[in-house]
């Protein structure tokens, strides 16, 4: 009885981020926003800006998805970290450790 009281609170204590983060602004119009941020922010980059036009930024539920082709593998690498830090600096704190930039962008040769 006692294992599975400690089950259900660590459980809860895992889940009450997503939750909340659900409930306080992971609906579309929160992921549109974030998705025009990012946007801005690569096309703002000096060193990033010839490839802002060919890479696609989603967001759901506030998971970031960067699709597209750039031109070497260090762009690919930084246009993430640029994903990143906007990400970071928009989601709730209690949402921190659970965001994701997923970095699908391929390099054409």
């Amino acid at each position: 009885m006692l294992k599975s009281i400690r089950t259900i609170t660590i459980m809860s204590c895992l889940m009450l981020p997503l939750a909340s983060y659900g409930a306080s602004g992971g609906d579309a119009k929160t992921d549109q926003k974030l998705t025009a941020k990012i946007q801005k922010a690569i096309a703002k980059d000096y060193s990033l800006k010839a490839d802002a036009g060919t890479v696609s930024v989603t967001v759901q539920n506030g998971d970031v998805t960067l699709k597209g082709t750039v031109r070497s593998d260090e762009r690919r690498v930084d246009i993430a970290g640029v994903a990143e830090v906007v990400l970071l600096r928009k989601v709730p704190d209690e949402r921190i450790h659970t965001a994701v930039v997923h970095n699908q962008l391929t390099v054409s040769h």
